[in-house]
């Protein structure tokens, strides 16, 4: 008995050794890494309290993750081991859901897709892993969690198949509440075949009440496209359809890719299912246009050399509400009708500039840089910047 009291603690000093030997080695490191901040230069300091950038900051010989902040900068190396294996340092929304709903959130993937407004966080997610063979149909599993109340329910429906080939996966891109009704939004795919669906689902009844089509796709010269949420997690009734057929292409031997030969633009309206084909401005080159969706806007972004026009249009009368010219930078997000636009640090290690523009006058509402509080980067170290988000 003695002995084995005696192992135990031997093992617990040797555990403790190592833990110690990790924060102090963690502390010397950690130090070393600039305490970098977002430093105004002129404009409004409220436009990027939500804004949350996501890089790597880059040593003689290390890289290490960042997120920085209104309130600083977050290295991962500074969080505790349980803290770095938890964490999200690319997805701060949802990192803040998981830290704040963490009984809620516990369990669930953290890929799915997520609807969140100031009543409700709403999942949705299929089954990760499925035997095709047993040609079982797909379940999808909702919750929801009430915030006025904090309680959950959560239910699970199969999904039906329309003819007699399973489908082999379902990918979530989109979930909406409306009302009592859940929506969701999936790319379900077959062998040969891919569809696209609108799924309604009842919270009082928990159970799947409509299927609606959005497209199909069964010859390899279609393809299809959603526009981007500028918002993921919140409350958006619109989405835009691209639809692109393209010719055969030339035969083997020949280098040039398919031409596009018809590109049809559709507003789906996610409250009612329905869908209607729209004519967006014939003086933009699709060829290059993002599409940005938020609620009931749709921002289409073309770039051309060192510039970027951005086309404001409004999906329910389909009229054009702005259109101007902006800088074009490596980084571009788009939020409450504002444009974050900034360099990611990899041209000659530049500082990061952060500019924000109102996409509806145009007018530049702010310009900060990214710097160091203490003491400038040393030569060979810097900044990085791969995502900016808006919380």
């Amino acid at each position: 008995m003695i002995k084995k009291i005696a192992i135990s603690i031997s093992l617990a000093i040797i555990a403790l050794a190592g833990l110690s030997t990790y924060y102090i080695q963690s502390a010397v490191t950690v130090s070393q890494f600039p305490d970098y901040y977002l430093k105004k230069e002129s404009g409004d300091e409220n436009a990027v309290k939500n804004l949350v950038l996501n890089g790597t900051y880059y040593g003689r010989h290390s890289a290490e993750e960042v997120k920085i902040n209104s309130e600083g900068a977050t290295y991962k190396r500074r969080l505790n081991p349980l803290q770095q294996l938890d964490t999200q340092m690319g997805r701060p929304r949802l990192e803040e859901l998981t830290n704040k709903y963490r009984n809620f959130m516990r369990g669930k993937d953290i890929n799915a897709d997520i609807f969140e407004d100031n009543k409700w966080i709403v999942i949705a997610q299929v089954e990760p892993f499925r035997d095709v063979l047993t040609q079982k149909p797909i379940t999808m599993t909702i919750s929801v969690y009430s915030k006025n109340d904090n309680s959950s329910m959560s239910f699970k429906t199969d999904i039906p198949t329309d003819n007699k080939d399973p489908y082999l996966n379902i990918y979530i891109q989109d979930v909406q509440r409306f009302q009592n009704e859940i929506k969701v939004r999936t790319q379900n795919v077959r062998d040969t075949s891919e569809s696209y669906h609108l799924y309604s689902f009842s919270i009082a009844d928990k159970k799947l009440v409509k299927d609606v089509r959005l497209a199909s796709r069964e010859k390899a010269n279609i393809s299809y496209s959603f526009s981007r949420e500028t918002n993921p997690f919140g409350l958006g009734r619109y989405t835009v359809l691209s639809a692109e057929v393209k010719d055969k292409g030339p035969g083997k031997n020949e280098e040039k890719a398919p031409k596009v030969v018809s590109r049809e633009f559709y507003a789906v309206d996610l409250y009612s299912g329905t869908s209607r084909k729209i004519s967006l401005p014939k003086d933009m080159n699709m060829d290059d246009v993002s599409l940005f969706s938020e609620d009931s806007l749709l921002y289409l972004c073309q770039p051309k050399g060192k510039t970027m026009r951005i086309l404001v249009f409004n999906l329910e009368d389909n009229t054009v509400l702005a259109d101007h010219i902006f800088p074009h930078l490596n980084l571009l997000t788009i939020n409450k009708n504002k444009l974050y636009i900034a360099n990611d640090g990899l041209e000659d290690h530049k500082p990061i500039q952060l500019s924000v523009y109102d996409l509806f006058t145009g007018g530049n509402i702010y310009k900060g840089t990214y710097t160091p509080k203490h003491h400038p980067v040393q030569q060979g170290k810097y900044l990085y910047a791969s995502d900016l988000t808006v919380l």
